[in-house]
């Protein structure tokens, strides 16, 4: 399978919309990147680290959250998504499993972690 085809099976088990329309949402306010091996929507949004809140829609991003992304390869998905991610920032979040918890991680923490 395509990472395209893992990340539309993962849209149809957990999403409430259709891979297209996130993919659309992220053209116009977030990240797209999508190859054979990696897919990844993900938005520049600002962590409140107290309130553990994000602000999808702020002028000053902090983080980037990592909405959905999806390897074919045996790589490590995070190391992956932080080389393509344009912009460094504070924090890198995401959720797993469409299970609403934030896993939040400092950017520089995380990319000694994975070996960046």
């Amino acid at each position: 399978m395509t990472a395209y085809e893992i990340a539309n099976k993962w849209q149809l088990q957990y999403g409430d919309e259709s891979l297209k329309e996130r993919i659309d949402w992220h053209k116009e306010f977030g990240l797209v990147f999508i190859t054979k091996k990696l897919f990844i929507l993900a938005t520049e949004v600002h962590y409140n680290t107290e309130e553990k809140d994000l602000d999808m829609f702020t002028l000053h991003p902090n983080a980037w959250f990592i909405e959905l992304a999806a390897s074919s390869d045996k790589m490590t998905p995070i190391k992956e998504v932080m080389r393509v991610l344009p912009t460094k920032r504070e924090w890198v979040l995401w959720c797993r499993d469409g299970i609403n918890k934030l896993h939040s991680y400092n950017w520089d923490k995380l990319a000694r972690k994975v070996g960046l």
